[in-house]
């Protein structure tokens, strides 16, 4: 959730979540979960469907309270496939793919100060444009004093929204210097590091 800007809003309380399936049928009211401010979830699952699969189901966002003021609720769509998961003697082997940043660019000069939110992409092997959204993404920023690396931010997960993976990096701390940026994805216990994605500099507020 954010405002027109594209700032992200923090409710004043966890919202409640009404599932509704393809008949408009009440399956499941849950309170929702804060992942981080203007990000929210819920843990649901379901172990039969009424309907021939693929079928939409609808989920109503209610008791959304911001600085007091009530928005109206949102309602949102997803489908439910019946071949989600695949169980047997075949494996399932690890995805690898192809990663990219934007939010700031190479060797870039940045303002200490500065607060810039880092979309972390990531593209289907052997495409250039076709983007997913993936879980366990995790990114570590460090310095080096000769060959030595020096941490800055140790492992961090990316968020993960409906439509980003993302991280905010808040510079006001960080002194000037170098930076490097590495990205490590985990895909069926197999964990992939890309080092040096990108690196760029902090400079002082002239």
């Amino acid at each position: 959730m954010c405002d027109s800007d594209g700032t992200p809003l923090c409710l004043d309380y966890n919202p409640e979540v009404t599932i509704i399936d393809c008949h408009g049928n009440d399956v499941v009211s849950i309170k929702g979960r804060k992942l981080t401010c203007g990000v929210y979830y819920i843990d649901f699952s379901l172990s039969t469907v009424q309907q021939a699969t693929p079928v939409q189901y609808s989920d109503v966002w209610n008791m959304l309270y911001v600085n007091g003021i009530n928005i109206p609720p949102v309602t949102n769509e997803f489908i439910i496939y019946d071949e989600g998961y695949k169980i047997g003697t075949e494996g399932c082997g690890p995805k690898i793919y192809g990663y990219s940043i934007s939010g700031v660019k190479e060797d870039e000069k940045i303002t200490g100060g500065d607060i810039r939110k880092i979309y972390v992409s990531a593209r289907e092997p052997y495409t250039t444009n076709k983007t997913v959204l993936v879980n366990n993404i995790q990114y570590r920023l460090y310095v080096r004093e000769g060959n030595t690396q020096i941490d800055v931010i140790p492992w961090t997960m990316v968020n993960r929204t409906f439509t980003d993976n993302y991280f905010l990096l808040d510079t006001s701390w960080m002194i000037p210097n170098e930076y490097h940026l590495d990205i490590k994805a985990t895909s069926n216990q197999q964990v992939d590091t890309y080092s040096k994605v990108i690196k760029f500099q902090i400079i002082n507020e002239k």
